[in-house]
C-alpha cells in the first residue's frame, strides 16, 4: 500500500501480514494516479464483486469489474445475473478476477473433459457478455502475450491426478480491445495465494505525460541517500559562489531535487532487477512442467525454488 500510495476498496477481503497472505473476499487497490481519476465505485455483491470507474484519458471512461466466483454452477448463474442486472454507471468495461470456470477445454489440462457450466450458467454468461460487450484479452490479436504460461491455478498432485486450468482472466470492450497492449500469466507464489496472478497493461494512447517526481523523504533515513543529497547541495553551492546567496540556495535545491530523482531510478529500477531475479527457477520449472506433466524432476525442482522463495521473502519480513 505504500509504494501504491493510492485508495484502497475492500469487499470483505483481508491481507494477513504475518503469512503475507489474502483471504477471502476481493479488493481493489490503486496507484495515487488512478485515485485522483476515480469517479465512481461500489459494491455488487458482499465478498464476491466490486467495481470502480475512473477517468483514463479525456474521452476514455474505464470501469473495472473485480469478481470473485463461487465454484458451484448454480451460483454462478446467479451471480453473473446479478451483475448484468446492477445499475452500472457508463463506462467501457473489464471485468476480471476468479472466474472460477472455462469456456472451453482447451483452457484446462487433465480431469474430466467438462467446463463444468450449466445449462443456466451458459445462457447467464453469455447474456453479460454480450451485455457488457466483453472479449477475453487473453485471446485477442490486440493484446501481445508476454510470458508462456498457460494455466493460472492448479491443484498440486502428482501428475497423472493433476488439474490446471485458466481460471482467472480479463474481460474487455470492445474500445479497450481496439487500444491494445500486452497480458500474461505470472508467475506462481504459492505462499499468497493458490491462484497465480494475471496482468494486462493497456498501450499508450495520446500524448505522454510528463510526471513531476515528488521528492523523495526516504533518502533522509539512510546515510547512503543523506550523502547524495548532501554531496549534490554542496557541489551546487560551490559551483554558484559567484552569485547571491538567493540564487545559491535556489540552485542548490534544484541540485537536490534532480539528485533525489536520479537516485530514486537507480533504487527502483535495482530493486525491479532483484525482485525479477527471485522468480526466474519458479518460472523456469513451471514451464518445464508445463510442457511435460510428468516430469516428476520439474515438480520437486519447482517446489525448492518455491520453498527457498518464501523462506527469503519470510526471512525479509521478520527483519
Amino acid at each position: 500500500m505504500q509504494f501504491l500510495r493510492g485508495s484502497a476498496f475492500w469487499n470483505e477481503g483481508s491481507f494477513n501480514a504475518e503469512n503475507d497472505s489474502f483471504v477471502e473476499g476481493t479488493a481493489i487497490l490503486c496507484s495515487s494516479r488512478i485515485s485522483a481519476t476515480i469517479t465512481h465505485h461500489g459494491t455488487i455483491m458482499q465478498g464476491r464483486a466490486q467495481y470502480i470507474v475512473f477517468q483514463w484519458a479525456p474521452d476514455i471512461t474505464i470501469g473495472v469489474i473485480n469478481v470473485y466466483a463461487s465454484n458451484d454452477t448454480g451460483e454462478r448463474a446467479r451471480f453473473w445475473n446479478r451483475i448484468k442486472n446492477f445499475p452500472l454507471p457508463e463506462a467501457n468495461w473489464i471485468l476480471a478476477g476468479d472466474i472460477n470456470m472455462i469456456e472451453q477445454l482447451e483452457d484446462k489440462q487433465g480431469g474430466l473433459p467438462t467446463t463444468r457450466r450449466g445449462r443456466r450458467e451458459i445462457e447467464a454468461w453469455n447474456a453479460l457478455m454480450l451485455h457488457l460487450g466483453l472479449h477475453d484479452v487473453y485471446l485477442a490479436d490486440e493484446f501481445r502475450r508476454v510470458t508462456r504460461k498457460r494455466f493460472t491455478w492448479e491443484n498440486k498432485r502428482s501428475a497423472l491426478e493433476m488439474i490446471c486450468s485458466r481460471i482467472d482472466r480479463f474481460y474487455v470492450n470492445e474500445a479497450i480491445r481496439d487500444i491494445g497492449g500486452t497480458t500474461g500469466i505470472w508467475r506462481s507464489t504459492p505462499h499468497i495465494s493458490d491462484h497465480t496472478a494475471i496482468f494486462m497493461k493497456l498501450r499508450r494512447i495520446g500524448t505522454p505525460q510528463v510526471s513531476n517526481r515528488a521528492f523523495n523523504r526516504q533518502l533522509l533515513n539512510d546515510e547512503e541517500g543523506k550523502a547524495i543529497l548532501l554531496q549534490a547541495w554542496r557541489d551546487s553551492i560551490q559551483a554558484n559562489h559567484q552569485h547571491t546567496w538567493n540564487y545559491r540556495i535556489a540552485q542548490a535545491l534544484q541540485a537536490v531535487k534532480k539528485s533525489s530523482d536520479e537516485e530514486t531510478k537507480r533504487r527502483k529500477q535495482k530493486w525491479t532487477t532483484e525482485f525479477e531475479e527471485q522468480f526466474i527457477e519458479v518460472y523456469d520449472a513451471e514451464i518445464m512442467l508445463q510442457e511435460n506433466w510428468n516430469n516428476q524432476e520439474a515438480r520437486e525442482k519447482l517446489n525448492e525454488a518455491q520453498a527457498q522463495l518464501q523462506k527469503v521473502r519470510q526471512e525479509r519480513m521478520e527483519r
